[in-house]
């Protein structure tokens, strides 16, 4: 095995920091037009959508592009006075 040999340029000309990699910008560039291009599409067949399929879509894509959110609790600390709460049925007016 190979040992560690101190002042190698071993990988030095491929991580220079600054240095974009050239192909992730191309990566970046094809996904950007295809994303552009699918959007166009998109839109259109939007249009074409009725309230139903519209909502149906919004609903499936929304928690791609929301963040969701995560289930949070307070504890005061200590003890708690109980809340009661009292439903009272409303007579309608004669």
């Amino acid at each position: 095995m190979a040992k560690f040999q101190e002042n190698n340029d071993f990988g030095k000309k491929s991580s220079r920091k600054g240095v974009p990699n050239k192909v992730t910008a191309e990566t970046k560039k094809l996904l950007a037009d295809i994303t552009e291009k699918g959007l166009k599409d998109l839109y259109a067949r939007m249009d074409e959508m009725d309230t139903k399929e519209l909502i149906d879509f919004v609903t499936k894509i929304l928690p791609y592009h929301v963040p969701k959110l995560q289930n949070m609790s307070l504890d005061a600390g200590g003890e708690t006075d109980a809340i009661n709460i009292t439903f009272v049925k409303k007579e309608a007016d004669e």
